[in-house]
């Protein structure tokens, strides 16, 4: 019995250094802007992301989907030709290929928010294109606050509004 209780208590200790060898911390407690690509956090919400590099673009952060969010991009246009259902072509959607990636959809926009994303992308505050519209051609834009989560809204597509990029 004793020889069981010392290797136990070896056993535990190992398992509990290691764990605390990869622990995570959470996103809210560092300079996001600052961290190193490779850098991985936890945001509140349990969710894991992890900076990236991506085409040069140092700020860019792999969520747990393993979809890549790119930094505010400035503003831009999304009215262009469509399909009914997405923009095929616009200001926002060349802006987003010359990096390689693609405007994001409503969904993404609703699962990064679960995942808690904006503790990570920096400047995620702000009203952002997405690539849906509705059947009368209106574009779907996500408004994102500090303070409150990003909400899905119409605007018109040939105003200028932020844009982020994904990388599936």
């Amino acid at each position: 019995m004793k020889r069981f209780k010392i290797i136990f208590s070896v056993v535990a200790f190992v398992l509990c250094a290691a764990n605390a060898a990869f622990a995570l911390d959470y996103c809210s407690r560092y300079q996001i802007r600052n961290a190193a690509i490779g850098f991985t956090c936890i945001t509140a919400k349990g969710y894991q992301f992890t900076k990236v590099d991506w085409r040069g673009e140092s700020h860019a952060w792999m969520g747990p989907d393993s979809v890549t969010w790119s930094d505010y991009r400035f503003s831009y246009a999304n009215k262009g030709p469509d399909n009914g259902e997405i923009v095929l072509d616009s200001e926002a959607v060349r802006e987003c290929q010359s990096i390689g990636g693609s405007v994001p959809s409503v969904e993404d926009y609703k699962r990064a928010e679960r995942y808690g994303f904006r503790e990570v992308i920096d400047r995620a505050s702000g009203t952002f294109w997405t690539r849906n519209i509705d059947a009368q051609g209106w574009g779907y834009q996500a408004h994102c606050g500090s303070n409150y989560p990003c909400r899905i809204s119409r605007g018109s597509r040939s105003i200028g509004s932020s844009l982020m990029c994904v990388s599936y």
